[in-house]
């Protein structure tokens, strides 16, 4: 069989095509015909994985598709019981605790079919497909979504190890070639079942999957530091034990509501009060007066750009990723130039449901590339002369203070939130000692040197697994 796609190879006369030629026994019985699935990459990889590998079928105690979506619906989201574990909280390899939503324990309980432990991995099966992720201790059980297929620990294999082999090119690769020619891209059971595993010895398999779990102790202790400095901040303040206990009702001067040109009763709750009450009684600056604010803009996307574009859904708790699909070049459509990331600028959501107020330090020693971010996001950039340090402006929109000043504030819908540039400006900041600021700022700084080094082990792991598999490939 001679398989040819337009990839560029051969001359024609009119445009220069690959090629490749396969062996009839070779096919995958008749289930694949389409010459994208027979790549000359893909045959490359496949050709790698023919000796000391195993299905992962085999090595899996159980692979199991998650429920029907309608098994678990968006008004069985609690705020406390068993954590759902959904597509966006896969990431870095792990399985993350931020934003997530939870199940009661009987809906849990009639879904054990969809549980998962401890070192399962999970995978994405729509969306953003092949995105493998271990499931850690952080609770004893958790279920997984319809979205996801979970992978369940067995003893024939590291799991560690095998993370990091799923997550490299050949097992990324091979999914990738599963899901050439559909419209839709959709990963099954059966394509995680036929995944080929390389099988080295188990001291080998055990190296690198230390490197797996040193990242995660890398992850942890950057999550202990960034808990660190947001309690040394509220610490500070006297406010790391307030309590912000709701009334049902506030009694609220005419004066007031002039003054905030506001008169909706959501403004005037008295857990707003009791915040700036309890602010009133340190030292306060406003933010713009510290901070310069650049706007995000309408984006002119470029397949060939050079800029990447940073929107909401990169926006995490703490830290950005830097995993941009967009590009664009370095002016917009209007002739504007773009506001680039500098170092120490705090990237801030002022538009979207469930992203607005996320408020992430850039350091240029995390990813030295160049980034603009759309129109959902602004820049705050010291100002000369700013009695108030970056991380502190950060740690501070990231702590509970921060976020209910910034919801007090939100104007909009349920269907799109936002924050109004004059509101912004005029959100107090406390201004703290200068030793304080400086013991934040290290703590911030060293929660994400530590989350860099997080991901260097697990490229590190990543690369030793495709080295010992190229290695163990006898040239032809």
């Amino acid at each position: 069989m001679v398989a040819i796609y337009p990839e560029q190879e051969i001359s024609t006369g009119y445009h220069k095509m690959n090629y490749s030629i396969i062996q009839k026994s070779r096919l995958e019985g008749s289930l694949r015909l389409d010459a994208e699935y027979y790549q000359p990459e893909y045959l490359q990889i496949d050709n790698k994985l023919s000796k000391n590998t195993e299905f992962l079928n085999n090595l899996a105690e159980k692979i199991i598709c998650g429920p029907f979506g309608s098994a678990i619906l968006n008004s069985d989201y609690k705020k406390e019981g068993v954590p759902l574990v959904r597509v966006s909280n896969l990431n870095n390899l792990f399985v993350q605790d931020e934003n997530l939503v939870f199940i009661d324990q009987d809906l849990s309980g009639f879904l054990k079919k969809y549980q998962v432990e401890k070192d399962d991995i999970v995978v994405s099966q729509r969306g953003t497909v092949a995105l493998f992720s271990k499931i850690t201790e952080y609770y004893p059980k958790w279920n997984i979504s319809a979205n996801l297929i979970s992978i369940k620990k067995s003893t024939k294999i590291n799991f560690d190890y095998l993370l990091a082999f799923l997550n490299s090119k050949f097992g990324i690769s091979q999914l990738i070639r599963r899901l050439s020619g559909q419209v839709q891209p959709k990963i099954t059971t059966d394509d995680i079942k036929q995944i080929k595993i390389f099988l080295p010895d188990k001291n080998v398999q055990q190296k690198i999957g230390s490197l797996i779990s040193l990242s995660k102790c890398e992850i942890e202790n950057s999550k202990i530091l960034s808990h660190k400095a947001e309690s040394l901040l509220l610490g500070e303040l006297g406010l790391e034990a307030f309590d912000t206990e709701q009334k049902l009702t506030s009694l609220v001067n005419l004066s007031d509501c002039q003054k905030a040109n506001r008169i909706d009763a959501e403004y005037f709750e008295s857990k707003y009060l009791t915040i700036q009450t309890a602010l009133s009684k340190t030292r306060l600056s406003l933010l713009s007066k510290n901070f310069e604010i650049l706007r995000g803009e309408i984006i002119k996307y470029s397949d060939t750009g050079n800029v990447g574009v940073i929107k909401t859904k990169q926006l995490g708790k703490q830290y950005i990723n830097f995993d941009v699909e967009d590009k664009t070049d370095d002016d917009m459509s209007r002739g504007e130039k773009l506001p680039t990331l500098s170092n120490n600028d705090i990237l801030f959501a002022s538009m979207g449901v469930g992203s607005l107020g996320k408020a992430n330090i850039y350091y240029e020693f995390e990813n030295n590339g160049q980034f603009t971010i759309d129109s959902t996001l602004k820049i705050f950039r010291a100002k000369k002369g700013s009695l108030i340090l970056p991380e502190v402006l950060q740690v501070f929109l990231s702590s509970y203070l921060g976020r209910e000043l910034i919801y007090q504030n939100i104007v909009g819908s349920s269907g799109i939130i936002s924050i109004y540039e004059h509101y912004i400006k005029n959100l107090p900041v406390p201004i703290l000692p200068k030793h304080t600021q400086e013991k934040i700022a290290d703590l911030v700084r060293k929660s994400h040197e530590s989350r860099k080094k997080s991901k260097e082990l697990l490229e590190e792991a990543k690369r030793k697994v495709e080295e010992l598999i190229e290695e163990a490939t006898p040239l032809r």
